[in-house]
């Protein structure tokens, strides 16, 4: 995979991560923005829990019978 960046980014990238890290510093830091935080997710799903009506929700969809659909 071939990018372009900006050459005051690639500099400040350079000096940051080092010539020889930017390939890691890259992929860690990619990594880090793609997968979903887990602390995050977790304290949604304690929100969620919390939600009256959310909750009033999956109770009327948990009352479904689709075995017969």
């Amino acid at each position: 995979m071939s990018i372009t960046i900006d050459e005051q980014l690639y500099v400040t990238l350079k000096r940051a991560a080092g010539p020889r890290g930017m390939r890691r510093f890259i992929t860690q830091a990619l990594q880090e923005k793609l997968r979903p935080k887990r602390q995050s997710l977790y304290r949604e799903y304690l929100a969620a829990q919390k939600d009256k009506e959310r909750q009033e929700v999956l109770r009327d969809w948990d009352s479904l019978d689709t075995y017969d659909w």
